[in-house]
């Protein structure tokens, strides 16, 4: 499982649940790099934990193969209620 040196949520948590940074920029076509970007803080160039709007359908399908739980609200890093 590659990783990355930041973790900035949630998008660390969802690309550890998919098996890491190579495994999830195979999923969704892009590079490692892009989704260690997802990971890295905002001041520090990255997205701050934000995974791009436009992956998140091939991310809950993937997960979903898997047999992993992931939605939309995961994804936005929304808090589930009590």
């Amino acid at each position: 499982m590659s990783k990355t040196k930041h973790d900035a949520q949630p998008a660390m948590s969802v690309v550890m649940r998919l098996g890491g940074c190579r495994a999830v920029a195979r999923l969704v076509g892009v590079s490692p790099s892009a989704v260690s970007r997802w990971c890295t803080p905002a001041p520090l160039g990255g997205t701050g934990g934000r995974i791009p709007q436009r992956h998140w359908g091939s991310l809950i399908a993937q997960a979903a193969k898997r047999g992993v739980v992931l939605d939309a609200q995961t994804l936005a890093g929304l808090p589930r209620p009590s």
